[in-house]
């Protein structure tokens, strides 16, 4: 079969796994890659733009091509595509064919809020020149596309919203880290450590709470969290357990055994602990900041402040609140359930080929059956 048209999917956060964006560009690249054949019937072949280490990864159903320097510095050498998916805003990786229609992901635009105003504008006029080029736009939830409707312009162009997809850890494979004693009771926090994950909101109301324990799993290579390290130890804080560059499986381990995820973020695109958390059954306390309640939805308890006494008085009533309601789990698992990578995909198919004026792949796959 001649392949008339060809999808590159940029998937370079992939140098980093274990990040948010790298977590989305391996578990997407996974699904998509499931779909390859079906796309096949439609004369499209897919293309991975990945690191080295990833070429062949998913199998020859796909194609891969691998990041270096001339292909980021030089965007004519990016030419025999129909369609190039950016799958977050900040890829310096772009098509050379200016007949190239082009999907532009944004995930969220939070350094509007971190930085100083001019390093703002300047990134903010870095998404704007791709929006610029960019055929259609999709946001991770709503409250992402309301930001990128006041902050740029997206002319005739309406971002379309198409949720991330989240891992379901209790349907894999579960190891325990091993410097978590075998009936450890405990409260969970992962994130990257990083001041919009508020992480040290959690310190202060563990100190007031200690009975209890909390596992807190990241990235501790930066300064915010080095403090953290700092504070823990020089207040002996001894009911706060630090694990760092968790794998799936203990990250599964974790979600699956602990009492609840506590994820205190400030500023936040979509959150993807909450979901991943649901998928487990476990009762999720975050804040009221940015996506959070948009995603978290009533399914999960949220703090309007982060003072210590406080988040732990809601924490307490709470839990004491879901240990009297026996259907509470299953009600999250059913909410959670919506958030599939399948669903995910999916929807991306359906842009895709929408994009380039073609049927949706279920109606391939009806074909072929």
């Amino acid at each position: 079969m001649n392949i008339s048209r060809k999808i590159l999917v940029d998937l370079g956060k992939l140098r980093n796994r274990y990040t948010g964006l790298g977590e989305v560009a391996f578990h997407f690249g996974t699904h998509l890659a499931g779909k390859a054949t079906a796309l096949r019937q439609q004369n499209i072949e897919l293309y991975f733009l990945v690191p080295r280490q990833y070429a062949g990864y998913w199998g020859s159903d796909v194609k891969y091509v691998t990041l270096n320097f001339f292909r980021r510095h030089f965007p004519g050498l990016n030419l025999k595509y129909d369609l190039w998916h950016s799958i977050h805003q900040d890829s310096s990786y772009m098509p050379g064919n200016k007949n190239c229609k082009y999907l532009l992901t944004i995930h969220d635009l939070n350094f509007f809020y971190r930085r100083n105003k001019k390093k703002a504008e300047i990134k903010l006029q870095r998404i704007q020149k791709k929006i610029n080029k960019a055929d259609a736009i999709t946001a991770i939830s709503n409250f992402t596309r309301e930001e990128i409707c006041r902050k740029l312009n997206t002319g005739i162009k309406t971002p379309v919203v198409i949720y991330n997809g989240c891992v379901d850890y209790s349907k894999t494979g579960a190891k325990k880290p091993g410097s978590v004693g075998d009936n450890e009771q405990f409260f969970l926090h992962i994130s990257s450590i990083t001041p919009k994950k508020n992480t040290k909101s959690l310190v202060e109301m563990m100190k007031r709470w200690p009975e209890k324990k909390l596992i807190i799993a990241g990235s501790w290579d930066n300064a915010y969290a080095n403090e953290i390290i700092r504070e823990i130890k020089k207040e002996n804080i001894t009911n706060i357990i630090c694990l760092s560059k968790i794998n799936d499986a203990e990250k599964a381990w974790l979600y699956m055994h602990c009492e609840a995820l506590f994820f205190p973020s400030l500023l936040e695109g979509f959150g993807l602990p909450v979901i991943e958390a649901m998928y487990c059954g476990k009762p999720v306390f975050t804040s009221t900041c940015t996506s959070l309640p948009e995603i978290g939805s009533d399914k999960a308890f949220y703090w309007d402040s982060f003072e210590p006494g406080y988040m732990k008085k809601i924490a307490e009533e709470k839990l004491a609140l879901i240990n009297h309601d026996p259907g509470f789990a299953t009600s999250l698992k059913q909410y959670a359930a919506q958030f599939s990578w399948a669903n995910n995909v999916n929807r991306y198919i359906e842009l895709y080929t929408d994009i380039l004026g073609n049927e949706t792949v279920n109606e391939a796959e009806s074909r072929g059956r």
